[in-house]
């Protein structure tokens, strides 16, 4: 990862995880946009992963709302 520091360690971590689990609960929108942070993160590029992010938060609300409306 980029920095190194606990936090990013954590966050790579959970993109990571969400990017494996995402599909196999019925959520492959969440298991994308996990991987594409946790690329991202891996290209140590030092590049901003703010759309990353956001992408992955819309791809969990999303998940939520169908979940609740059905």
């Amino acid at each position: 990862p980029a920095s190194g520091s606990k936090k990013t360690e954590d966050i790579l971590t959970l993109a990571h995880q969400l990017s494996g689990s995402g599909e196999t609960f019925g959520f492959p929108a969440i298991s994308y946009a996990g991987k594409s942070l946790e690329d991202k993160m891996r290209q140590n590029d030092h590049a901003p992963i703010s759309t990353e992010i956001k992408a992955l938060i819309l791809a969990i609300d999303r998940a939520i709302e169908s979940n609740t409306t059905n």
